[in-house]
Order: C-alpha cells, then sequence, then structure tokens
C-alpha cells in the first residue's frame, strides 16, 4: 500500500462525511492533498496560485480545474474507470514524488505533464504495435539496460540512465558517457545512423554498442521473447516503486505496449561489441556537413569501426 493509499484510508474510515482532505507531505513543496470527494471516489487535490495552462480531454484519469472564492486554483485528479482502481494509488503516489522539484508557481504545469505520460500507460486508444525494425532496436536498449545497466547504476538510476524512448539523441548516459545502441542482424556490415547528432556529441564521451540480434527459437538457451524480457526488468525492479513505473512510462514511450505478439517471437543476442567514437572513427558531425544540410541519415561500416573497439 501506497503512502497516498495509507491516507485514504484512514480518511475513509475516520469519518462518514465527503470533501474531507488531508495533505500529503508537510514538507513538499506544493499544497498536496489526498481526500475523498463528495461521491466519495478517492482523488488528489493540488492547490495552486496558478492556473494549469492545459487540462487533459477526459480518460480514463480524469483532471478538473475549479478557481476557488480565495483566488486560488484546485486541480483535482480523479479516477473515470473503476477497473483501474489498483493502480491509481501508484498513480498518484508517482505524481506525489515526482513533482518534489517543482516550484510551486508552475506545479499544476509539472502534475498535468507527468500525469499526461501515465495516460499513454493507460489509455487503450494509445496502443499500436511496433515494426519489426523497431522492436529491434528497442530490444537491443532493453537489453543493455537488464545486462549492463541496471547491474552497474542501481535501480533508478539505471532507469534514469535509458534516455532511448525520450527522443535524446543517445539511448544512455552513463557516469557522464553517452552510449549510443544499435541493433543489427548477424552478418551485417554496415551500421544504419538516424541523424548527424547521433554520433555528434562535443567533448562528451561517446560509446557506440552494437547489438546482434538473432531469430531463436525459445527453447534455445539464452533465447527470449520480448515480453520475457520486459517481464525479467519489471522483476528486477519490484522492489523499487518509484524506478518501476518510471521503467513503465519510458516503456510505453518507446511505443511498447503489452500484446500476444510480443510473447512468441523469439531472440538471442549473439554478440555484444563496443567501439569508441573519437578522432578518426568513421561519422559525420555537425562541423563537417554542408551549410544547408538539415539532417541526414547514413550508414558506417562494420570493419572501419574494428579499430576504435573497446570494452565497456
Amino acid at each position: 500500500m501506497t503512502r497516498i493509499e495509507e491516507i485514504w484510508a484512514a480518511v475513509a474510515a475516520q469519518t462518514w462525511e465527503h470533501q474531507v482532505f488531508r495533505r500529503v507531505d508537510e514538507n513538499h513543496p506544493l499544497d498536496l492533498y489526498a481526500g475523498i470527494n463528495q461521491e466519495g471516489h478517492r482523488v488528489l487535490l493540488l492547490v495552486t496560485r496558478r492556473e494549469p495552462p492545459s487540462v487533459p480531454t477526459p480518460g480514463a484519469v480524469e483532471v478538473v480545474v475549479n478557481q476557488r472564492e480565495d483566488g486560488a486554483w484546485a486541480v483535482i485528479v480523479q479516477l473515470a474507470r473503476s477497473d483501474l482502481a489498483e493502480i491509481f494509488g501508484r498513480l498518484c503516489q508517482d505524481l506525489v514524488e515526482t513533482t518534489r522539484s517543482s516550484t510551486t508557481e508552475h506545479g499544476g504545469e509539472a502534475l498535468v505533464r507527468r500525469l499526461q505520460r501515465w495516460r499513454k500507460l493507460l489509455e487503450p486508444g494509445h496502443r499500436t504495435t511496433l515494426s519489426e525494425r523497431e522492436l529491434r532496436g528497442l530490444l537491443g536498449e532493453l537489453w543493455l539496460l537488464d545486462r549492463v545497466v541496471l547491474p552497474r547504476l542501481g535501480l533508478a538510476q539505471g532507469v534514469q540512465a535509458w534516455l532511448g524512448p525520450l527522443d535524446a539523441p543517445q539511448d544512455f548516459l552513463i557516469g557522464g558517457s553517452l552510449l549510443e545502441v544499435k541493433t543489427v542482424q548477424p552478418g551485417a556490415q554496415t551500421i544504419p545512423i538516424s541523424s548527424v547528432e547521433q554520433l555528434d556529441t562535443g567533448p562528451t564521451p561517446l560509446f557506440l554498442a552494437v547489438v546482434i540480434l538473432a531469430a531463436a527459437e525459445e527453447t534455445t538457451m539464452g533465447a527470449f521473447t520480448p515480453a520475457s524480457l520486459v517481464t525479467r526488468i519489471r522483476e528486477t525492479l519490484e522492489e523499487d516503486e518509484s524506478a518501476r513505473n518510471e521503467f513503465e512510462l519510458r516503456l510505453t514511450d518507446g511505443g511498447y505496449v503489452d500484446g500476444a505478439e510480443y510473447v512468441h517471437h523469439g531472440y538471442r543476442v549473439a554478440e555484444t561489441r563496443y567501439f569508441r567514437v573519437g578522432g578518426g572513427f568513421p561519422r559525420l558531425t555537425r562541423a563537417i556537413v554542408p551549410r544547408g544540410v538539415g539532417q541526414a541519415t547514413y550508414e558506417i561500416s562494420v570493419q572501419e569501426c574494428a579499430p576504435h573497439e573497446c570494452s565497456f
């Protein structure tokens, strides 16, 4: 049971009245309250002096904004679908924790922005199926997250290091170094690069990880399905609720939503090679791209990368 669920339970046990609220945390910079509304439903309430800039359209989780008599704004987060009651506590607790660094001026904006990411996870209309190319790219990132990043950085920092789903130019930021992940078929002679910026990070150290991913029977040693890999990461993160929530949101940002199509197709990582991207590495950078060229995709030779191979 989350902290906010404990407050809801305490409010429900101590009074028969509705419209009863308790502050979630006296040390929180925002005026956040957990309570029971007039209909007897559990809600999260933010009181702010600034009107939120936008209100999400109605969905599984609704946001109601009202101006109070004292001029402040009440931002009410409430559940519209009873089948999601179990996850609503996690959602509201996550809203509390992730807005701890917000200012009172921008608290409403931060809360709504975070809620929008949750709605992508909860709303069925957002569900899509990844193409094989997209899926293979995501699997390379997830495999490295599971095998390299989480063991090295720990749960919370490991998930935060995964930047791929956030449309960052590179996929991971690990200890001051950037790591770009490319997933290729066995025998591939070239590596696709999707933008000029992908291998152009200025003075920040950059490594390229090439994950060689082969199709495999589920019974093959070391084989996994997309669903089983995701499940393994979820089980690893089970002890850290905040890290687990953030992983789920980034997984959804990456286009993955649980589905039958991800259960039966097996894969196996045949090899992972690492390259230090620096002087002499075959790449385009903004400094050498002709003026007037906005974006470019290109391929680099695996053989030409070989002199830059390293451990990571």
